[in-house]
This record gives structure tokens, sequence and C-alpha cells, in this order.
């Protein structure tokens, strides 16, 4: 292997290298073929990026490939970080609320955003997928049911004692227009979720319509394109085995062929329906 690079590394820090092969290798005025390129990013490029401060550092944060394995870990005090195919550690967990380990998968697969509740060693966590900008990868996220229910927890202690503290300090008007305010938020916060489930919604639909579009069009060329030309040749078959100057030898090849093609046309007739 032949490398040029401008890289200083340090050898006591962890590197993310971005490899790719050039269609068409470059060969250089000496003979050397350079077949490939690459980015190499330092921590404080991405660290940054991948950091996910909540949940007390229990959450395990993966990018991963469709097919489960990881990209890139983030470390934490969480207990999959050492899952090199976060896949196979899934599909041997209880999976709540109806919910199932091919669900999941098809989660990832088709790149859509999901939550999933499932127990693993006698402890309850949620898994949340969301697909990004580069094909086939997945930022997914594991967090203890615990750490979530500890988080709402905290955020309610804090808005009760706000409430208490007013209603200590303050007068009826303060506490009528206190509630008014938090009536008003928890409107639009229902406004906001039903806006976006409805937006979730309508894109499902949308990608479903066109989805059974495409399937339709599919298979209307398939039929047209395999069936024609196979009629075609059944037809010909026919006319051929009519001939009174057939020999013995041809006849039999035709009607091997006829036979083939009778067996192809009923293939055809089974992956289409």
């Amino acid at each position: 292997q032949v490398v040029i690079t401008s890289v200083t590394f340090d050898s006591n820090k962890e590197y993310m290298i971005f490899l790719r092969r050039l269609d068409t290798p470059l060969i250089l005025n000496d003979g050397t073929e350079i077949t490939h390129t690459a980015m190499i990013l330092p921590p404080e490029v991405y660290i940054s990026a991948f950091s996910c401060s909540g949940f007390d550092g229990y959450a395990d944060f993966f990018i991963t490939r469709t097919d489960g394995r990881s990209i890139y870990r983030r470390n934490s005090t969480g207990d999959f970080k050492t899952a090199a195919n976060i896949l196979r550690i899934l599909e041997n967990v209880t999976f709540l609320h109806g919910e199932t380990f091919e669900q999941l998968k098809e989660s990832l697969y088709f790149t859509t955003g999901e939550s999933l509740e499932f127990e693993y060693e006698n402890k309850n966590y949620y898994v949340s997928m969301a697909p990004i900008v580069t094909p086939d990868w997945i930022v997914l996220l594991i967090v203890p049911t615990e750490q979530m229910q500890s988080g709402a927890e905290n955020l309610l202690s804090a808005a009760m004692q706000r409430i208490i503290l007013m209603a200590v300090i303050g007068v009826l008007v303060a506490a009528i227009i206190i509630f008014c305010f938090v009536s008003a938020v928890n409107m639009r916060i229902r406004a906001a979720q039903q806006k976006q489930l409805n937006a979730a919604l309508k894109k499902a639909a949308d990608e479903a319509n066109s989805a059974n579009l495409a399937k339709s069009e599919f298979l209307s060329h398939m039929s047209h394109d395999l069936r024609t030309p196979l009629n075609g040749i059944l037809g010909m078959i026919e006319r051929a085995e009519e001939s009174p100057d057939l020999t013995d030898e041809l006849r039999n090849c035709l009607s091997d062929i006829h036979s083939a093609s009778n067996h192809l046309n009923a293939l055809i007739n089974d992956v289409l329906d």
C-alpha cells in the first residue's frame, strides 16, 4: 500500500476516517497507483456533533448501518456501549406494548424515525431511531426507562416549586394569570403535537400512495414486456408445428420448446400474481 498524507497523527487520540474508493484508479508519473481518498477527523471536529448530554450520561448513542453494524459509538456509562452490532443484542430482548424485533428492523431498513420500549436483563429501555442525510445511516439512542421517568419527574418537580413560590408571594390575580398562561402553553403544545402528527400521517399516506403507483406501473410494464414476446414465441412454435415438412427430430425439438415456453409462461404468471 502506498499512502500519501499530510496528517500528523497523535496516537493517544481517537480519529474518525472516511474512506472512498476511486471509480477509476489514478496513475502517477512514476507508476504509483492511487486507489482511495480518505478524510481523517480528530475528535474535536466531530465530538460535539455526537454528544448526548441528557439522561445523566446513561444514554447509549450509536450511528449504525441499516443492518445494525456500528459506524460510531459514543462513549458513555450506558449498558450497550460495547455492541459492535446493536441488532445482535436487540434480537434477544423482549419488546413491550405489542412491538416486535421485526418492527425495529423494518424501521432501520426503511429509515423511519421511531421509538420502541423493551426489557433487557430485568430492566426497561427505550430505543429511538432517526434517519440522517447519508444513505443507509441511522442515529440510534438507547435510554433506560427509569432515566426517562426521572427526567419527567424532575421537570414536574421544578414546575411545582415555581407554582408554590408564586402562590406564596403572589395574590389571587397573579395566580389567575399563571393558570391562564399554563393553559395557553398546554394548548399550544397540544396544537403543535397534533400538527406534527398530522404532517407525519400525511407524509406516510403520500409515500404509501407513491409506492402503490410505482408498484402498479412496474407490474404493468413487467406484464407487457414479459408476456408479449413469450406469446409471440408460442404462436410461432404452433405455426411451425403445423408445417407438413417437419422431420421427426425438428418436431421433437419444437415440442420441447413448446413445453419449456408453457412452463416459463406459468412461472411468469405466478411471479406477477
